[in-house]
């Protein structure tokens, strides 16, 4: 319970930093804050033994960690985090169907929101690889695995076969490197079960777009785990990058083409989207902080973890994305969060690392701490003692050590691990009276009334109005979806209704791969009862006050027009899946989707620059009303639009700042 007198602190991300800020904080604040932790997962992940629950060696449950025991007397939100109102020190949360997490006063923001995978940065790489951050990924890696074997073991066909048993991981940092060593290591010694496949073996391939492996650790070291994995028939290429990923192939940068049925992807982040639209100063997504982690501009903004650029004032270098110097930093804010609201003087991030220390698969290991250096069992062994020391929690480490011990006398389980889930469009029964869809909660769903009837309702000063009512054939849901809007209105049943439900992935993939689907459906809307012209005319009068330069946001990050497609390919991906913008001098040139470069084929990329990918961008003028942009996203089916003056570009608007517009000229109208 808070009072008056207590301080608002609100931690958002729930990672080594996000936690160890947030405990921090309470322990020596105690009834002096209310401290706040939020994130969109109720747990934590232990990312560095990600590749061994992938291996079969740990049990996936062993490796998070519930947030609310493992932050004990800190508040926890598991909200997804919708916006930063840095005006008004408060932090949105998206609602849903069933709730709607109250938004959050500030006095001191903790900004832990680490980075967002990003697979897109290698064309076909999120449609055919396999990212390795989550416990579902790994789950996934293990899955394709053991599957590409069973199919390898029915196949007759050299080539499919060899396709099935080549596996491609794709950056070689410590995620890449102990993912391929243990992936490597799950197929050769499951090949022992197959009889089909006595007279082969797996193919793993490293491909590392750095000239050696591992690059935080020294290059004896380097060169040492290198050697390893090519003993066990591992195949590193250096300095060489992914070009492109396709159902049956990668192809590389050096021309190289490797047919296989399994690409994982270690590479590709973006940042946060919060972040970019937070008004918070940042470089290429990462936040830019003083060297007491405070965001640039802001008293009572703090930066840490991946999210931030922080400078560790040892040696003057970035801090690398790593748990020990995550934690470090949590530490260190929350100490200087006490300072700042004790007055006292704050002191720079500055931090020793204990040491780096890499798996590398059959017992084998390499840890590098200052100018000691462990290798092969022994170095497995202090590896392993590593990682127990810093895994949260007593009970984690107990069961994680029973799992290394049992891996040590009993063979490792090939089975793949796949429960059994409902179709992705799947059916959904109501009663009358009970409600499908909530007025105001965020749209995560497109319906279609197979059975029953529905009412769609509003609410209204006086009570609630029915405003239409649908049967058989009838859907809904595809407002919120195709604006980015929370819903509008409640959908209830009316008779005992069925429904099939598309979940928002689908709808958003079905609307981009079917032409004119998006504007089909916008076309196809309930019939609103008499009684409503009124309203919305004054509803358009409302929204014809608003014009571009009321609503656009801040411009896209431009690049010159003689810029390589490489430096095209780092800014669409600090730009987090928004376009970038091309100048020619002062003047705006167009700008280059992400989509585009992901459809384009191969040859069409090499060598180009910013100039020739550019696409002619759909523009308007600072003063147009938003009706007419309004029936321009509506009936040319837009995503972006510029907002040019005299050649210069002034900003952007998306059909969300659109629909924003229309809900504000709506409750006025109301």
């Amino acid at each position: 319970m808070t009072t008056e007198e207590q301080l608002e602190i609100v931690v958002l991300g729930a990672g080594f930093a996000g936690t160890e800020c947030a405990n921090r904080l309470h322990r020596v604040l105690g009834r002096r804050a209310h401290v706040v932790l939020a994130d969109q997962m109720n747990y934590m992940v232990f990312h560095p033994l990600l590749p061994e629950v992938a291996a079969g060696t740990i049990h996936a449950q062993h490796v998070i960690n519930p947030i609310r025991s493992l932050c004990p007397g800190v508040d926890f939100d598991c909200a997804d985090i919708e916006s930063i109102d840095l005006a008004n020190r408060v932090v949105h949360f998206k609602a849903t169907d069933l709730s709607a997490p109250p938004s959050r006063r500030y006095d001191h923001l903790v900004v832990a929101m680490g980075l967002v995978p990003n697979m897109g940065i290698v064309p076909g790489m999120s449609a055919h690889g396999l990212p390795m951050k989550t416990v579902g990924d790994a789950f996934a890696v293990r899955n394709q695995v053991l599957g590409n074997l069973e199919h390898a073991a029915n196949t007759t066909d050299p080539a499919l076969r060899r396709e099935l048993l080549t596996i491609v991981t794709v950056g070689a940092g410590f995620s890449g490197v102990e993912t391929c060593a243990e992936v490597h290591d799950l197929a050769t010694f499951s090949l022992r079960y197959f009889p089909e496949l006595a007279n082969e073996r797996i193919h793993s391939v490293l491909v590392s777009a750095t000239p050696r492996i591992l690059p935080a650790l020294s290059e004896t070291a380097s060169a040492h785990a290198q050697k390893a994995l090519e003993h066990r028939n591992v195949v590193v290429k250096l300095s060489c990058r992914a070009k492109s990923v396709t159902p049956t192939a990668i192809f590389l940068g050096d021309g190289d083409e490797i047919p296989t049925r399994t690409v994982v992807g270690t590479i590709g982040n973006r940042p946060h989207p919060v972040i970019i639209q937070s008004g918070l100063d940042h470089d290429r997504g990462r936040l830019t902080v003083d060297a007491f982690m405070r965001c640039t501009g802001h008293e009572n903004v703090w930066g840490i973890g991946d999210c931030a650029l922080i400078t560790n004032a040892l040696d003057g270098e970035l801090a690398p994305p790593t748990a020990q110097f995550a934690s470090r930093e949590g530490a260190q804010c929350a100490d200087n969060v006490i300072a700042a609201i004790d007055g006292k003087e704050l002191k720079p991030f500055s931090f020793k690392p204990k040491g780096y220390a890499a798996s590398l698969g059959h017992m084998d290991a390499i840890v590098e701490s200052g100018r000691l250096r462990f290798t092969g069992f022994f170095g497995w062994l202090v590896w392993r003692f590593m990682y127990l020391t810093i895994l949260p929690g007593w009970l984690r480490r107990a069961r994680v050590l029973v799992d290394w011990v049992f891996d040590l006398v009993f063979p490792r389980d090939i089975c793949q691990l796949m429960p059994g889930t409902s179709d992705r469009i799947g059916s959904q029964h109501y009663q009358p009276g009970q409600t499908v869809v909530e007025e105001g909660a965020d749209g995560d769903a497109f319906f279609l009334i197979e059975t029953g009837e529905v009412e769609i309702v509003q609410r209204r000063a006086g009570g609630e109005q029915v405003l239409a009512r649908l049967g058989p054939g009838a859907h809904f849901g595809e407002e919120s979806l195709l604006t980015g809007a929370r819903r509008n209105a409640t959908v209830r049943a009316v008779q005992p209704t069925d429904v099939r439900v598309v979940t928002r992935e689908d709808f958003a993939l079905l609307t981009s791969r079917v032409g004119g689907l998006s504007n089909l459906l916008r076309q196809v809307k309930p019939t609103p009862e008499a009684g409503d012209e009124a309203r919305e005319r004054k509803r358009h009068d409302a929204l014809r006050q608003d014009t571009a330069r009321t609503r656009m946001r801040p411009p896209p990050t431009t690049v010159p027009d003689d810029s390589p497609v490489d430096a095209v390919l780092e800014a669409l991906e600090a730009a987090g899946g928004q376009p970038v913008a091309v100048s020619n001098g002062a003047a705006f040139a167009g700008w280059i989707d992400p989509a585009v470069l992901i459809d384009a084929p191969q040859t069409a990329l090499e060598g180009r620059t910013a100039g020739a990918l550019a696409a002619r961008a759909p523009c308007c003028a600072p003063e147009d009303d938003l009706t007419e942009i309004a029936e321009r996203f509506y009936r040319e089916d837009l995503r972006w639009m510029a907002v040019v003056e005299d050649g210069a570009l002034l900003g952007m608007l998306t059909p969300i700042d659109v629909a924003r517009a229309r809900l504000t000229a709506e409750r006025a109208a109301s």
